[in-house]
């Protein structure tokens, strides 16, 4: 769904006209449903604006995006978006001729995310005056921003957790809790950790995001704003700390380095102290940098948080540092520190605006660097330099529902997946045909690398006494360990005959008959991830369920210990195929209920 503007004769009104203040106000926070409200008129009356509901959150919420651009940019709007797909795809394009023609009528698309973190309210807040200012200003630099930019806003990415988050907060103002952390998780699942969620996808928000931003438009630059804690810098840019990602392109380890210093020297130059680089954060684990991986960069901001929307006041003493932050002290990569005092979320709002001005400026100001680099990375990708030459999947898996979760991982970050048809060697082995062969010469091939190779986080050291640098974030995210899924590197090139797949079909669970008298219970083995989902819904559909504390023997089969008894009942019976089936769990229906030593299991409380 979007909202088509209705013709700009229309006064466009202010957020402030709209909300009744303005954003950033002390103890004032606009809902949700305001913002989307604000959006979808922007959306009716600007021709600068087209506002998509693009989907619905965990809770039902709707989630949204506004396309930013000028009128004649968004006349064409599919016409730039098929030429961001063939600048992604070297593959497309007959020579660089053909590439230059793109490039020189092509926009940058930027991407601007604000406030996965719900309780980091600040980019939300600002994000109706950005949208309303690029709407509706003829200011010079707005006008070469709508000319060379596509913007892509999501003023929220997780409006769930801001109604959940205002209304706490609304409700401790006056009171000695007034702006304490909310005493739930502000994420229905995931709570602060749903930015992990870049590479397994578990989240509606995430998927929404991926289909109709980051997958559909292919952005040369997201933009993601958060809050971090108030005692440190005002605001932390790239460049980040080591390590990086050992399979970045040093093209956007260049861009992310050079971005992020010129909107810190923008933001500099407008007189707003306290703004650092090269400090806290790095780009190792692609669980929050999936642009990294599919020819784009991720900016990340950090404004220094308030009391949710209270003011805070700082005494110099009360400023610390952490992990390379010197709050007061002046250093190359912290040129004008902030003299200590009130910081509000006034303050946060007018940062963010201007950082994320800071980056349209400079998307604008190079759209040609931007889209001639975006297909030297995506050309680069496609050399067989730096191997594996491939990765090898069996079909013949112990967790196969595992493996076609793992596959469809990999299908959703855009890796192209083949099937052998016929058997073929690599590395002296024969595999089978039907054996799943992913490619590191492909657009995403180093999201593949990434995910599926084992990597050594690199022993970093401190310069004062060479102790260990604790990493900032999370380091394992190799998918066959984690999973359990045989995955097999070919080193080397091989001969082999090849299909291109689509989405993977989980393997069809079955309900399997051990006799034909009436049903007493239901086996199920605990090999795979999928037989805990399995028995979770059957708890929850009331089943008794016990796991076998010894292996079961039963009319000539053999289940290994573990194996979960579930005893059988017409509720069970009426759920037990779709159950199966959905699932990739085979149950065993058996006449009899095994006599070996159990416990009962109990749904869990979560």
């Amino acid at each position: 769904m979007s909202d088509q503007n209705a013709g700009a004769e229309h006064k466009i009104s202010t957020p402030v006209e709209f909300l009744g203040f303005e954003p950033g106000d002390d103890r004032r926070l606009a809902d949700w449903p305001e913002i989307a409200d604000y959006f979808r008129m922007l959306g009716r009356l600007s021709d600068r604006v087209v506002t998509e509901e693009i989907g619905r959150t965990t809770e039902g919420n709707p989630f949204i995006m506004a396309i930013i651009s000028s009128p004649e940019n968004l006349a064409k709007i599919d016409r730039y978006r098929a030429i961001q797909k063939r600048l992604a795809d070297p593959r497309t394009i007959g020579d660089d001729a053909e590439a230059d023609r793109f490039i020189t009528e092509g926009k940058v698309v930027v991407a601007v995310t604000c406030s996965i973190h719900a309780t980091e309210v600040g980019a939300t807040q600002m994000s109706p005056l950005l949208a309303h200012h690029i709407a509706t200003s003829d200011d010079e630099g707005v006008l070469r921003i709508l000319d060379n930019v596509i913007l892509l806003l999501i003023p929220s990415l997780n409006p769930d957790g801001l109604i959940s988050v205002k209304k706490w907060y609304d409700s401790t103002i006056g009171t000695s809790y007034e702006g304490v952390m909310p005493p739930f998780l502000y994420h229905k699942y995931t709570g602060h950790d749903n930015n992990r969620d870049w590479f397994m996808f578990t989240q509606v928000e995430t998927r929404l995001v991926l289909q109709h931003c980051f997958n559909a438009w292919h952005p040369q630059i997201l933009y993601d704003l958060h809050q971090t804690r108030a005692t440190g810098m005002r605001m932390i840019l790239p460049p980040f700390v080591d390590p990086v990602g050992p399979n970045v392109d040093p093209i956007l380890q260049s861009e992310l380095a050079m971005l992020g210093s010129s909107m810190a020297s923008e933001l500099t130059a407008q007189g707003k102290a306290g703004v650092a680089v090269n400090v806290v954060y790095d780009a190792y684990s692609p669980n929050r940098t999936y642009q990294h991986y599919h020819g784009g960069i991720r900016v990340i901001s950090e404004a220094a948080s308030v009391r949710i929307a209270s003011p805070v006041e700082l005494q110099p003493n009360q400023l610390s540092s952490d992990r390379g932050e010197s709050p007061t002290k002046k250093s190359w990569n912290h040129p004008m520190p902030w003299t200590p005092g009130v910081w509000r979320l006034r303050d946060i709002v007018d940062y963010d605006f201007a950082a994320v001005m800071a980056c349209l400026n400079n998307a604008a100001r190079n759209r040609d660097t931007w889209l001639r680099n975006f297909y030297k990375v995506g050309r680069a990708a496609l050399s067989e330099v730096g191997g594996p030459f491939a990765y090898l999947i069996p079909t013949q898996q112990r967790d196969a529902p595992a493996a076609s979760e793992l596959l469809n991982v990999m299908e959703m970050g855009l890796v192209e997946i083949h099937e052998a048809v016929k058997s073929f060697q690599s590395n002296g082995v024969t595999y089978a045909p039907g054996t799943r062969v992913i490619l590191t010469s492909q657009p995403y091939g180093a999201f593949a690398k990434t995910l599926l190779g084992p990597h050594i986080y690199p022993d970093l050291r401190a310069e004062t006494d060479g102790a260990p640098v604790v990493p900032y974030d999370v380091t394992a995210h190799c998918l066959p360990i984690k999973m359990g899924v045989d995955v097999y590197e070919a080193r080397s090139a091989f001969v082999a005959e090849l299909k291109r797949l689509g989405k993977i079909q989980p393997p069809r669970g079955r309900v399997l008959l051990n006799g034909k008298d009436k049903i007493k219970a239901y086996l199920i083995r605990s090999e795979t991830n999928a037989s805990f989902r399995a028995i979770n819904r059957l708890l929850e559909a009331g089943a008794k369920v016990s796991r076998a504390r010894e292996p079961i023997r039963l009319n000539g089969s053999h289940f290994p210990q573990g194996t979960f008894v579930v005893h059988g009942s017409s509720g069970v019976s009426k759920v037990a195929e779709t159950i199966a089936t959905e699932e990739s769990v085979d149950l065993f229906a058996t006449s009899e209920i095994p006599d070996t030593p159990a416990f009962e299991l109990a749904m869990p409380r979560i």
